[in-house]
């Protein structure tokens, strides 16, 4: 699973009556398996993707971003008060986890790891690699391929291209490149408190996006695609935080 899928967010806005402004939607569909990137919206300073049962949400005025999971119906704030202690958190909770895997019988290992190989980096620094892998076409356009593997296993791969190839109306492309200016910011502070791990983002950056990306997971492809790129307006309400939902925080 990518860091962008860790950051799974909505920014928190206060609750009233909505607003909407012309703004863009950038649709994605699944192809294979049931788990990829299926919208990515903007709006002002906003930036909302939607990734399974997750949402991330940027705030990029405020340099907020909020975790947000459908299926439990919770949510994590990251502010710049406090993001330093949440990945921390973050850290503490891998360390635990290496401490309760060294515990375990190599037989335990075994299957746990043929479960979730993706944990692999998070106890040995499994050996993570991306690779050029051409170019392809997806939706008329054409885009750079990059592959990725763990411990010389296929993990994953990426056709992606610059942000500015979409032609985005100007504002948008402005809150677009500025959310994901957030997001690689905080993605770089938490990897220097985690170990290398397998992820998509890792050749992403700050004016690219993936017109189709394919995950990998105990041989099971996940892949969504590029569909279009619409205008029109966004209700602010799809940047709040639903009613019902709880805060959780690592370890909590």
């Amino acid at each position: 699973m990518s860091l962008i899928a860790v950051f799974v967010i909505f920014v928190c806005l206060p609750v009233g009556a909505a607003r909407e402004f012309e703004d863009t939607h950038i649709e994605f569909r699944m192809t294979e398996g049931s788990f990829g990137l299926t919208s990515i919206l903007l709006a002002g300073s906003r930036m909302r993707t939607d990734v399974g049962a997750e949402s991330l949400i940027v705030e990029s005025t405020s340099r907020t971003v909020v975790m947000l999971n459908h299926q439990r119906k919770t949510f994590s704030r990251i502010t710049e008060a406090n993001r330093e202690a949440f990945f921390k958190a973050i850290a503490g909770m891998m360390a635990e986890f290496r401490k309760s895997f060294e515990d375990l019988s190599p037989a335990e290992r075994a299957a746990l790891l043929a479960r979730q190989p993706e944990l692999t980096p998070l106890i040995d620094g499994g050996a993570t690699t991306v690779e050029p892998g051409g170019v392809s076409t997806v939706a008329g356009r054409t885009c750079t391929v990059h592959r990725f593997t763990l411990n010389k296993v296929p993990s994953g791969e990426a056709c992606v291209v610059t942000a500015e190839s979409l032609s985005l109306p100007e504002k948008d492309a402005a809150s677009f490149k500025a959310a994901l200016a957030v997001l690689s910011g905080f993605t770089t502070q938490l990897q220097k408190l985690l170990p290398p791990a397998p992820s998509n983002a890792s050749i992403l950056s700050e004016s690219s996006v993936p017109l189709r990306q394919t995950t990998i997971a105990l041989g099971v492809r996940h892949t969504s695609e590029f569909v279009g790129v619409s205008h029109g307006a966004i209700s602010m309400d799809v940047f709040s935080i639903p009613a019902g939902y709880t805060e959780a925080t690592p370890g909590g």
